[in-house]
């Protein structure tokens, strides 16, 4: 899909003028469940991280306000002005930055700890490898990248599912510049007029190269 394609779809989306097939026939976007993901809170409890994190695909901003409660300083992308002028509804300013950018031409002098998105891989698949690059060259070296993406193992369902993707194709696209730290089986959350289904919970770190004289 061409960017112009692409920024219309998710413009279109937020502005409630693209129809899912829903449980109840309503406009509610598949994706909002209204809170932040406990994925996210489950890494960092785990990780007990902090500094700096991007959130790639921020959406509706419920993750970005659940980080900068956290003591992060967060940059949250999203192709859609309408969803960024809504995510201003919902995220503190303080510590917080709500852009309107495509992750692919995005620029910044920052490094991050983390770099945070849930449901941008799996839409991303003919291009997965130039998104990991991109990634890669925003990290710090000690950083990772959090993916929370449709798993093609879920069971299909009559209602909007999350876009299926396989491991491997994951695996694929990172292998030049990441290693894969852990990638479990998890429920993708999605807004009640749809069914829940299963996701990939998947940790990336930088590869360590070392060069022998």
């Amino acid at each position: 899909m061409k960017l112009e394609e692409n920024i219309k779809y998710w413009e279109d989306a937020y502005l409630g003028n693209t129809t899912f097939i829903s449980k109840h026939n309503k406009k509610s976007l598949p994706w909002d469940i209204g809170t932040y993901d406990d994925n996210l809170k489950l890494f960092l409890d785990k990780t007990k991280l902090k500094g700096n994190v991007l959130e790639v695909g921020c959406g509706l901003g419920y993750d970005v306000e659940f980080l900068r409660k956290k003591g992060f300083n967060v940059v949250g992308l999203d192709l859609s002005n309408e969803a960024i002028n809504l995510a201003k509804r919902n995220v503190g300013k303080k510590n917080t930055e709500l852009l309107v950018e495509d992750i692919y031409s995005y620029h910044t002098d920052k490094k991050f700890d983390l770099i945070y998105e849930r449901g941008v891989s799996h839409n991303q698949q003919d291009t997965l490898h130039i998104l990991y690059n991109k990634y890669h060259s925003l990290l710090k070296d000690n950083g990772y990248v959090l993916v929370i993406t449709g798993n093609d193992n879920s069971k299909l369902s009559k209602y909007t599912q999350p876009t299926r993707i396989k491991l491997a194709t994951i695996e694929n696209a990172c292998r030049d510049n990441f290693k894969i730290i852990s990638a479990e089986e998890t429920t993708f959350k999605t807004h009640n007029d749809y069914d829940d289904s299963l996701g990939w919970k998947i940790v990336l770190k930088k590869k360590e190269y070392h060069i022998y004289a």
